[in-house]
C-alpha cells in the first residue's frame, strides 16, 4: 500500500468491540474531512465454520447505532458476501 493510500484509507478493526467504542469512532469521525465515509464490513449473527464465535460478532442494528450516535448518517447497506454484511456511512 503506497503512501498516498495510506492517507484515504484508516482501518478500525474491531473498534466496536472497544470498551469505549463510542469514543474510539467519535476520534475517526474527528480525522474525517465533511463528507468522509466510513465501509464497515462485519460477520453475519449467524453461527457458522468460519469466523469468530457469535458473542464477538456485532449485529448490524447495532453497529449502525454505533456510529449513528457519533454523528455519521447511514447513507447505505452493501452484500459483503454470504458470510458478511457491509454500511457505508458518510460524516454530514
Amino acid at each position: 500500500m503506497g503512501k498516498k493510500q495510506d492517507q484515504k484509507t484508516r482501518s478500525t478493526y474491531h473498534c466496536l468491540f472497544h470498551p469505549k467504542s463510542i469514543v474510539v469512532i467519535g476520534a475517526g469521525n474527528n480525522i474525517l474531512k465533511p463528507g468522509g465515509r466510513v465501509v464497515l464490513v462485519e460477520w453475519d449473527e449467524e453461527e457458522k465454520p468460519l469466523g469468530p464465535p457469535l458473542r464477538q460478532r456485532v449485529n448490524r442494528k447495532a453497529a449502525e447505532d454505533i456510529f449513528l450516535k457519533t454523528g455519521f448518517h447511514f447513507e447505505k447497506e452493501f452484500d459483503a458476501g454470504e458470510n458478511h454484511y457491509g454500511l457505508i456511512l458518510k460524516k454530514p
